[in-house]
């Protein structure tokens, strides 16, 4: 018996989906939909986006932030959607009409558990194939950032932080920046 192969989803049949909502990400060549965020999530990426947004209104970088439903086109069969992504000063131009043609220095993921394990393996690896420098992969549930440096190690974190033992993080990406954990992880 032959075995036919699935055709690959491409940005022009993802595109074809039109505006969301529903939300979904193109993840080699598969369309993933998926429902909104629950609460603590949808908390903790604003904590984020509050800290992370005075910063950089401050002039402290000329970098953007963004927040999803933004999409990262990465290529024919990967456009993602991070929870956040910054994009520094010298990565503007990848910016576009329709979201970002390259990856962002900086991509938050917030794990939800019917999106952690695809967050940890796949798009991690996708990311660190396309460029990102950094992600942190924020659990809600034991209140932890794992922080992936694509540059030092791209399958490992290079530092586990966890709220009450350590006081905050930072990132050589965004200088000056120092977020307490206990800011993120407020509820």
């Amino acid at each position: 018996m032959a075995v036919v192969a699935e055709h690959k989803k491409t940005v022009a049949d993802f595109m074809a989906l039109g505006e969301g909502p529903p939300y979904a990400q193109l993840i080699d060549g598969e369309i993933i939909m998926a429902p909104s965020p629950f609460r603590n999530h949808q908390q903790l990426v604003l904590n984020l986006i509050l800290v992370i947004g005075n910063h950089l209104e401050s002039g402290a970088d000329p970098g953007k932030l963004f927040v999803a439903p933004f999409d990262v086109h990465l290529s024919e069969h990967n456009v993602l959607c991070p929870d956040l992504c910054f994009f520094s000063g010298e990565r503007l131009e990848l910016l576009s009409e329709r979201g970002a043609e390259g990856a962002p220095d900086l991509v938050i993921e917030v794990l939800s558990p019917s999106t952690a394990r695809r967050d940890r393996k796949v798009k991690r690896e996708i990311y660190a194939r396309y460029g990102a420098k950094e992600l942190w992969l924020v659990s809600p549930d034991t209140e932890t950032i794992e922080v992936f440096d694509f540059f030092t190690k791209r399958d490992e974190p290079v530092m586990v932080l966890e709220n009450g033992t350590h006081p905050a993080i930072t990132t050589k990406l965004l200088p000056g920046l120092e977020i307490p954990l206990g800011r993120i992880f407020r509820r």
